[in-house]
Formats: C-alpha cells, sequence, structure tokens
C-alpha cells in the first residue's frame, strides 16, 4: 500500500505470522544466525533467552559482494524473495532537513540504562548483544527494548545522495515482536559517540569480548531528532515492517574507531532503495 507519513506503530502493525517471522530472522538480519524459515516458533534473540548459534562465515549464504552479493540476494534462497520483490525496502536516501515530509511524526523517548554486552564478530558486523536489560525507547507510547547493536561501513542510510563513514543500528523489539531500529550516521573527527569505549577490544573469530556497564544512549548524537519510515531489514532476508528512526544529527567518532571496524569488516552496506509512495518525516523527541 501507498506510504502515508509515519505516525504510531499501530499504522506498522504487522500481521501475527509476520511479527513471529520477523522475531525469528532478527539476529540473521543482523549479522547473526542465519535461520530464515518463516514458520519456524518465534525465539526472540532477547536477554535471558538462548540464542541460536550464529553461522560462520564460511556457512552464510550471503555476502556484500561478488556472486552472493546484494544484486543476487534474492535468488539465494527462497525466503530471502523480499529482498527484490519489496516495495518498502531499507536503506534509502534521506532528503535534506528542509525537504522532508511535514506530515504527523510519532513522538519518540529514549531510556537506556548501563549493562553488559557480549561482543562478537558475525562474519558481516560488529555485533553487541545486551547480556542485561539495556532499557529501550517508547514510540507513540510503544515500547521496544534494546536488544543488540551493530554497525556498517559505509553508512547503509544516506543524507540527500551522501554516506558517511559508519552507521549504527540500535536494534529494538516490542512484546508484538515488532521491530524498530535507530540508526546513528557516523563521521570521523573528535569523539561524540561511545564507540571508542564499546570497540575498546574488537573480537576475531569466534571470539566474545565482554563489556560492563555500557550504555547505549551513549551512541546517540545530543540532537535526536529523526526521520521516521517505514522500512525493512538491510540484511536477507529483507523483512518489511520495521519501524526507521535515523538520527537527522551525525555522530564523530575517531578515525582508528572507523578504520579498526573496515578492517575486521570491510564493506559492509547494502546499496539505497527505491523510496516509492514512501515519504519521511521529521520528528522531534519527547520534551
Amino acid at each position: 500500500m501507498a506510504s502515508s507519513p509515519v505516525a504510531s506503530p499501530r499504522t506498522l502493525r504487522m500481521t501475527t505470522q509476520a511479527a513471529a517471522a520477523a522475531a525469528v530472522l532478527l539476529v540473521a538480519a543482523c549479522g547473526g544466525t542465519e535461520d530464515s524459515t518463516a514458520d519456524a516458533p518465534a525465539t526472540v534473540d532477547t536477554p535471558g533467552l538462548k540464542e541460536p548459534e550464529a553461522e560462520s562465515p564460511e556457512e552464510s549464504s550471503w555476502s556484500y559482494e561478488g556472486e552472493t552479493g546484494p544484486a543476487n540476494w534474492a535468488e539465494l534462497e527462497a525466503d530471502y524473495a523480499t529482498c527484490a520483490a519489496g516495495e518498502r525496502q531499507s536503506p534509502v536516501d534521506l532528503p535534506a532537513p528542509a525537504d522532508a515530509a511535514q506530515g504527523e511524526a510519532a513522538v519518540v523517548t529514549y531510556d537506556y540504562q548501563p549493562a553488559a554486552y557480549e561482543v562478537v564478530d558475525t562474519g558481516h558486523t560488529i555485533q553487541a548483544d545486551a547480556g542485561s536489560s539495556a532499557g529501550g525507547i517508547t514510540v507513540a507510547g510503544e515500547d521496544y527494548e534494546l536488544l543488540q547493536f551493530h554497525a556498517h561501513a559505509p553508512s547503509e542510510h544516506a543524507f540527500a545522495g551522501e554516506r558517511t563513514d559508519l552507521e549504527v543500528h540500535l536494534v529494538h523489539q516490542n512484546a508484538a515482536g515488532e521491530l524498530a531500529v535507530v540508526g546513528v550516521l557516523v563521521e570521523e573527527g573528535e569523539s561524540s559517540s561511545a564507540l571508542a569505549e564499546a570497540w575498546a577490544d574488537l573480537p576475531t573469530g569466534e571470539q566474545t569480548v565482554s563489556v560492563a556497564d555500557f550504555d547505549a544512549g551513549t551512541l546517540l548524537p545530543e540532537d535526536r531528532t529523526t526521520y521516521q519510515y517505514e522500512g525493512s531489514l538491510t540484511t536477507p532476508p529483507c523483512t518489511e515492517g520495521v519501524q526507521w528512526l535515523v538520527m537527522q544529527e551525525t555522530a564523530t567518532a575517531p578515525a582508528e574507531v572507523i578504520t579498526g571496524f573496515e578492517e575486521a569488516v570491510g564493506e559492509s552496506a547494502r546499496p539505497l532503495q527505491p523510496l516509492n509512495e514512501r515519504e519521511p518525516v521529521l520528528g522531534q523527541p519527547a520534551g
């Protein structure tokens, strides 16, 4: 259906089956397990529940280049068909603030808490899984719990055609299994993001690095105005129905932090997808 300016998550409500599928596929789309069986039980990657084991890079059916790259994702697995057939795909090119739609945006509040994280190299990204309650966000009165954060290089979203060095994704889920992802574009500069703290010791291979008392809110810029739109996971199976909240203000991180990620992961950004009938709107945080 044609997209109207993003308002409350009620307008983004997925069917029960789609929500269950999204829950099962969450970790795959963030560079973890590749279990994309749509009819599988909804095993959510939440703190306190056992995660499916992640595939190694050699076992993964997709990548960011060559024959298994983005242009061919839809043909690699039957469950990846949405990567080509979907009409609400992510990432997208976001307009300059002056050109953004002036529709009604959802009110968002941020309530992250210091928590323990387990940082892993999934083969597609560096991902920090929350090992205890890390807080989350509220979108139009709907609570979403932070599950994990990871990054892509270069940024997946663009501002008026321009991508930045890096993009951090904070992945959240509500009680119904629906996903909301906060995106923060990162540029090289004097640090305004806590990435250097989160990635002080990057894991290699199957190594896991523990980070204690990390507040994910320190990854966000001071101005938390967001572009809001309905999109998808940015990796196979490209499931749609994801609430995207992309920060208008970029964060900055030292060159060594960006370079360290690039050396560990390599290029990890999906090409920009058509907006079609969608119009991202700018939304102010609560208060």
